[in-house]
């Protein structure tokens, strides 16, 4: 107890040049801790060190200088990031995170925070083989894949497909690779560039015909990722995918 009140205090544990020192550090969150220099810790269970960072939401991590983790459970780390989205990791320069579990890296900006980034996250979905010829949106839980308006992006999709229940000597599996375009207007409409197919990689009865179709929706600002069975098949099966985005902001 008497080493952590002398870490907080100013020359605590080693004076200015060492140890651990809040200089006007706020907590206002319940159990939060904010560290070093100008830093903020106003989410419940939030931690903020560095210099001049703010954790604002409950259960986030901002550190090292400038940096704003508002997202639950989220954490901003490098320069002036921003961990906007729930779930999500800011890194780098003046990155900044815009949905959930979404991992954003950028090395600076040219006007504002995550104008030119590098961001990946991951969608999942699963045909239950109830009834052939199944369907299904790859999705980040029950969430749509919701787009910012005024960006531009060259997507990458790469998903794996895997028919469950079948054991290994009859191990069936599809690989996807899709690359495209997406963009959406300051005005909110989401529009597709075509779409690039690489070499698909079926494996096994179940899965030759099967297809994956990536969309943009229009004027809800989202875009979709759906995976198909061929019309007579039936079975469970289950789909990840990985997409990354280097993306601009700007129309």
């Amino acid at each position: 107890m008497i080493s952590r009140l002398l870490s907080i205090l100013s020359g605590g544990g080693g004076g200015t040049g060492g140890g651990c020192v809040a200089h006007n550090a706020t907590m206002t969150g319940l159990y939060a801790c904010a560290e070093n220099n100008g830093c903020t810790a106003s989410g419940d269970s939030s931690h903020a060190e560095g210099d001049g960072s703010t954790a604002s939401g409950f259960n986030a991590h901002a550190q090292n200088w400038n940096t704003q983790a508002a997202g639950v459970a989220s954490s901003a780390h490098g320069f002036d990031t921003a961990a906007t989205a729930d779930l999500s990791l800011a890194a780098g320069s003046q990155a900044e995170t815009l949905v959930q579990t979404d991992f954003a890296h950028a090395s600076g900006q040219f006007a504002e925070r995550g104008d030119c980034q590098y961001r990946f996250h991951e969608l999942r979905g699963e045909t239950p083989g109830v009834a052939p010829g199944e369907t299904v949106k790859l999705r980040m839980g029950n969430n749509e894949c919701d787009l910012r308006p005024g960006r531009v992006a060259a997507v990458t999709a790469t998903v794996i497909v895997n028919r469950m229940g079948v054991g290994e000597a009859a191990a069936e599996f599809a690989h996807f690779v899709r690359r495209f375009v997406l963009r959406c207007s300051p005005g909110g409409n989401a529009t597709i560039s075509t779409v690039r197919e690489e070499n698909d990689i079926l494996q096994g009865a179940t899965f030759a015909g099967a297809s994956l179709l990536p969309e943009a929706t229009g004027f809800d600002n989202t875009w979709s990722l759906t995976f198909a069975l061929p019309e007579l098949v039936q079975a469970n099966t289950r789909a990840i995918a990985h997409v990354e985005f280097v993306e601009l902001l700007g129309s």
